[in-house]
């Protein structure tokens, strides 16, 4: 919970070993954290610079961008790190975010799916598909996809909210507000 002092120390650390992408990734993640997403884009473009194949700094870059809302930026970041690896579940759902955010709904839902058929235990997928689902008015399918996220551990507020905007639309008011 010291940040000051975890940016100090991670600072440091890339003082003393500048060519290290895991370090300049690491202090990016924590400028992301404390909002600070001009210094934590700075921070994934110099990991980048070091080492332009380190995936977790493009993934880092990719979510950072979807988080402010440049979803055409997310995109593009997201694939080229498809171009490298076809294969990465963690890219598509990357991937799938940034093509919701620019309302291409069935362009996200094939993503989210594509994510799931590379690694079928991807909570994130399953939870971002059950959102759409319930977004397109297909709730069982919501519900579905929102219970296996569930099984699998996902928790939290997003989840019970989504779970419980698809079984509101069932009319099933008695779980919609446990869920909620």
């Amino acid at each position: 919970g010291d940040f000051v002092s975890a940016e100090q120390l991670l600072r440091r650390s890339i003082e003393l070993a500048p060519r290290r992408a895991d370090f300049h990734h690491n202090l990016a993640n924590l400028l992301r954290s404390r909002a600070r997403y001009g210094d934590a884009e700075a921070a994934f473009r110099a990991a980048l610079a070091v080492d332009p194949g380190f995936r977790p700094a493009r993934l880092g870059l990719v979510g950072l961008y979807n988080q402010v809302g440049q979803y055409a930026v997310a995109e593009a970041e997201a694939r080229q790190l498809l171009a490298i690896d076809a294969r990465n579940a963690d890219a598509h759902v990357a991937l799938g975010v940034a093509q919701r955010g620019q309302g291409r709904i069935g362009d996200a839902e094939s993503t989210y799916r594509a994510a799931l058929q590379i690694a079928p235990d991807n909570v994130v997928a399953r939870h971002n598909l059950g959102a759409l689902m319930g977004q397109l008015d297909r709730a069982e399918e919501s519900i579905a996809e929102l219970d296996r996220a569930a099984a699998a551990g996902l928790r939290g507020r997003e989840i019970s909210f989504n779970r419980g905007r698809a079984l509101f639309a069932l009319y099933r008011f008695d779980d919609a507000e446990a869920a909620f």
